[in-house]
């Protein structure tokens, strides 16, 4: 539905959630390094030393970023929404998320709209046209880019968390260590995935929200 949203200040955010992802992962592979500036760290269970782990983290936090901007969209879509076609929530726009919206009647969207389409290719595509209308309005544009941070920041978690595993393959030492690294990128997929689904129906609906109880007094201008 959308290009991915990986430059400008977009990108710096996902830049940076990967550092915090890094700095986790480093930190939880590297207590045999990190024991040793402690008093009584000794009695730590290790997973290896500290600049090793560093370099291989942020070879595979690179690998992973790469490998998010290359796959293709029905790939990101699977990933995020556990569907290749019709991926996006707006596929049920109209059925279901329109007659939930306590800000308006379904029937004042109907009257603009004309019947509402049943299956799910038409929906998107008469809630695209409706987008169109409204995707310069600030707040549009805001939950826009709040649901594509989360859908891409889910992508790069699941992407991060191959490599994470090849390294706990390479770098094992103790149990516990072992589940740490990839349960905190699986638990960060799973609450970003939660996130781009709750991101998705936000801006569907406010974008039918925007046409129910405005319409064109709001819509941009044609040029």
């Amino acid at each position: 539905m959308f290009s991915p949203l990986l430059r400008g200040r977009a990108f710096v955010r996902i830049v940076y959630m990967l550092l915090f992802d890094a700095a986790v992962l480093w930190i939880l592979f590297s207590w045999q390094y990190l024991r040793t500036l402690f008093p009584g760290g000794e009695d730590w269970p290790g997973a290896g030393g500290g600049l090793a782990n560093a370099v291989m983290v942020g070879i595979a936090a690179l690998v992973s970023l790469w490998a998010t901007r290359r796959i293709p969209p029905t790939w990101k879509d699977a990933i995020v929404f556990w569907r290749t076609r019709n991926a996006f929530p707006a596929r049920r726009a109209f059925s279901q998320l329109a007659r939930n919206d306590y800000r308006y009647r379904p029937e004042t969207l109907q009257q603009k709209t004309g019947p509402f389409p049943a299956d799910p290719i038409g929906q998107q595509a008469l809630w695209h046209s409706l987008y169109r209308k409204f995707a310069y309005v600030p707040i549009i544009r805001q939950q826009r880019t709040q649901y594509q941070l989360c859908y891409e920041i889910a992508a790069l978690s699941l992407m991060l968390l191959f490599p994470m595993l090849v390294l706990v393959g390479i770098r094992w030492s103790s149990q516990s260590v072992l589940l740490l690294g990839p349960g905190f990128l699986l638990g960060q997929y799973i609450m970003f995935v939660v996130a781009a689904h709750w991101t998705a129906n936000e801006l569907i609906k406010g974008v039918m929200a925007l046409e129910a109880m405005v319409g064109n007094d709001l819509a941009k201008p044609e040029t």
